[in-house]
């Protein structure tokens, strides 16, 4: 692991300004504000080297800074984001989310980083959509 880069697996909640290396492997829109019908926010599900997942949630205000630069499949470190407990809605089993501040940037890394982190035992398979986790039971 390169040096101040964290794992997952290793982070904590109420810790902010981490700093990971993740595929996103989902992005979503987040609801629709009735009176003008724009995205609330933008949601993502990443995995890092290990295969381990987690859940991604920014703000309306965020999303709109990052939504047009994160595309599904690539990589990138993230850094200076938070990392909060999760509440009733789990995409995915992890106890912590990491929410996107105003700090937060997402950095694309380079072709030479993404044929590292697809090696065969990269994960892709350890997170489905299909189970909403409600107080950590599906």
């Amino acid at each position: 692991m390169e040096k101040g880069r964290e794992y997952i697996s290793t982070l904590v909640k109420n810790k902010f300004g981490s700093r990971i290396r993740v595929r996103l492997s989902r992005i979503w829109n987040v609801g629709t504000d009735a009176k003008d019908e724009k995205d609330l926010g933008l949601d993502a599900v990443a995995i890092d080297e290990k295969g381990d997942v987690i859940h991604i949630v920014m703000e309306r205000k965020y999303a709109q800074i990052h939504r047009k630069n994160l595309k599904e499949g690539q990589i990138y470190t993230i850094t200076d984001f938070g990392c909060v407990q999760s509440l009733n809605y789990r995409p995915v089993s992890s106890n912590i989310r990491i929410r996107v501040n105003g700090a937060t940037k997402f950095l694309l890394e380079s072709e030479n980083v993404v044929s590292f982190l697809f090696r065969k035992d990269f994960r892709e398979d350890r997170f489905h959509l299909s189970k909403v986790y409600k107080n950590g039971k599906a």
